[in-house]
């Protein structure tokens, strides 16, 4: 499963995967609740959040991982990889708060340090991470994976 919400990146994914079953191109995000929200279009940066860079916007449309979870049927995500702008902490606290963390056998987290209490934010949910899951290599506000125990 890939998941793209804005429409010029989800017609690339689209393109490119054609030939290949087996891969789901969805045209939404995943977060903590469904919802429609304006995205700041910037390449690699795009986010739900306000950039001082500014950038063009686009509606697009959320759902939540325990709905998108429930409707694909998945109980089990093998890799999981998440580099959505400032979005991970939502998402993150969701699947905790919503025990779906467990289902995640790998987890490659970008946390991003530019919003309010980014530092605090990270160190509680890498804290309740290591209840079921091992950090196997950490780059902070750069990269970093976790392996289900």
């Amino acid at each position: 499963h890939a998941i793209e919400p804005i429409q010029e990146f989800n017609d690339y994914l689209t393109k490119k995967f054609q030939n290949l079953p087996n891969i789901k191109i969805h045209k939404f995000g995943i977060l903590d609740e469904t919802k429609k929200v304006t995205i700041s279009k910037l390449d690699a940066g795009s986010s739900i959040f306000e950039r001082k860079e500014g950038a063009i916007k686009e509606l697009i449309c959320i759902k939540s991982m325990s709905e998108f979870m429930k409707i694909e049927k998945l109980d089990q995500i093998d890799l999981l990889y998440i580099n959505i702008e400032g979005s991970e902490y939502q998402l993150l606290n969701h699947m905790i708060e919503n025990d779906l963390i467990k289902n995640v056998k790998y987890l490659q987290i970008q946390f991003h340090n530019y919003l309010e209490n980014a530092v605090l934010e990270r160190k509680k949910i890498r804290r309740i991470l290591k209840r079921t899951h091992v950090c196997k290599f950490n780059f902070p506000f750069i990269w970093e994976r976790w392996d289900r125990i």
